[in-house]
């Protein structure tokens, strides 16, 4: 997929583009106000390999998990772009821009998460159950309960590294990152 502008789309999952078992290079795409009735205000992904390279996405949409994306069980690397302004709509919302879930360790490096917001984990990113790398990203203003830019569950590695935490709120844990290899 290359270049292009997705906007005003809905769904129940990935409001703009839902794929499952399908191998994905994204470049120069800019998603707007799509929206979700679950998963993947933009983009809604099960399976194959995810890549996304220089991608922006604003007013992304979903009711439960991921206001821009929703990832499972693929192998993930988001490099370059921007999220802003994303948002999961439930009072149990999860991954106000990204929610990436079993998907081994995802590469996320030179993005801004700004303005996102979800009400239990992860106003910016949740990982859940899968590792992840953060390199050379900044999350401004994002909010959740737990983990206001990024929330980290599962025994797999977290490695964030060069990036910028500035004015994310949790309302309970870890107003930058939060990460509680118990939680499911």
């Amino acid at each position: 997929l290359r270049g292009g502008n997705w906007s005003n789309n809905q769904a129940k999952s990935g409001g703009g583009l839902s794929l499952t078992d399908v191998n994905l290079s994204m470049t120069d795409v800019n998603w707007a106000d799509n929206e979700a009735m679950e998963a993947g205000g933009h983009l809604f992904a099960e399976g194959g390999v995810i890549d996304v390279n220089n991608t922006y996405a604003t007013g992304g949409r979903a009711e439960k998990r991921g206001g821009a994306y929703a990832i499972y069980e693929s192998s993930v690397s988001i490099l370059n772009g921007g999220y802003t302004d994303n948002r999961t709509l439930s009072t149990a919302g999860v991954g106000g821009a990204l929610y990436l879930e079993g998907n081994g360790n995802s590469s996320i490096s030179t993005i801004s998460v700004t303005d996102s917001y979800a009400a239990v984990r992860g106003g910016g990113i949740a990982v859940v159950d899968g590792g992840s790398t953060v390199f050379q990203s900044t999350f401004t203003s994002n909010e959740s309960a737990e983990g206001g830019a990024l929330h980290h569950n599962g025994d797999l590695t977290l490695l964030v590294d060069t990036s910028t935490f500035l004015d994310n709120i949790a309302t309970k844990f870890g107003g930058a990152i939060y990460w509680d290899p118990n939680a499911g």
